[in-house]
């Protein structure tokens, strides 16, 4: 039995996994293969690429300091607005930071202590409420190589972003 089970090792739930280790005992499971970045497959991610300046506060608050490996090129300080109705351009000052957003979770996930049993290349695909908790129904692998199993967790965290498995299982089961 695990006090927390958390869905999704991107920034959000790698960060937690990072923090609450030390307390508890913590099951992260991610879908990706961020553990080996030679199996890792990049999925596209539709955010990423700029941490805005609350991102990198938050970043220093706690300690950390991007690795140049994760920055990406172009740095850039203004930026250019358009309106082409009007025919107005104007330039803005902006303090993003453009990232690799790849490199950047792999940098995140590596900052997971081992006390952490992490789950990698692994699918939350049902729970049920128990006595205790909840019981997720978990896959690793893909097609016959599938391999279903069961955990159990006290607390449940989403972290999973805008795509949450979790959220849609959550609403097929209210419905």
């Amino acid at each position: 039995m695990y006090d927390i089970a958390i869905i999704g090792a991107g920034p959000a739930g790698a960060t937690l996994a990072r923090l609450i280790a030390p307390k508890y005992k913590v099951l992260l499971i991610e879908k990706r293969r961020l553990d080996d970045p030679a199996r890792y497959e990049k999925n596209g991610k539709c955010c990423g690429g700029l941490l805005a300046p609350d991102a990198q506060a938050v970043l220093a608050r706690l300690g950390l300091g991007l690795p140049n490996h994760v920055l990406a090129d172009p740095q850039i300080f203004a930026v250019r607005a358009i309106d082409f109705n009007g025919g107005n351009e104007r330039f803005y000052q902006r303090h993003y930071i453009n990232i690799d957003r790849t490199k950047f979770d792999l940098w995140m996930a590596a900052l997971i202590p081992g006390t952490v049993d992490a789950k990698w290349g692994c699918r939350c695909t049902g729970f049920s409420r128990t006595d205790e908790g909840y019981a997720l129904r978990l896959a690793n692998g893909t097609g016959t190589g599938t391999n279903s199993f069961t955990e159990q967790a006290r607390v449940v965290v989403s972290a999973e972003g805008s795509t949450s498995a979790l959220r849609h299982l959550v609403l097929q089961q209210r419905r």
